[in-house]
């Protein structure tokens, strides 16, 4: 499986009982479907960097279980103005780019926590 920016080869890591997909060459990692809402900050922060350079090729970017397009994903509940995830059309899966998965996954972490005190639910992306 390649990489959806960079085309070079995904290894699979297991954190926070997920596997995950993760560019040692661009920093990009692939979640499952929701796999992504499941993973700690300090998962995220260890993938960030874990890369070699900061690059990203192209715009059109493929999903690297099945090759569909992938497409930005916009929902101002769950995800940050200035982060960019990509979602897989067919399976769902989400990939994400080093920064961009630290900077959500701060952002959820204090958004649960505002949560969790207001007692209200949780938006997640899907």
């Amino acid at each position: 499986m390649n990489c959806p920016n960079c085309r070079h080869s995904l290894k699979e890591l297991f954190k926070d009982n997920q596997t995950i997909l993760h560019c040692s060459t661009c920093g990009g990692s692939f979640f499952e479907q929701n796999g992504i809402n499941r993973i700690s900050v300090s998962t995220a922060r260890e993938l960030t960097h874990i890369k070699k350079s900061t690059v990203i090729i192209g715009t059109e970017h493929h999903c690297p279980r099945d090759e569909a397009i992938l497409t930005s994903v916009h929902n101002e509940d769950a995800i940050p103005q200035d982060v960019t995830l990509l979602r897989c059309s067919t399976c769902f899966g989400v990939f994400a780019y080093p920064y961009d998965l630290l900077h959500f996954k701060r952002a959820q972490d204090v958004k649960i926590k505002f949560f969790k005190i207001w007692g209200k639910p949780m938006p997640s992306i899907q």
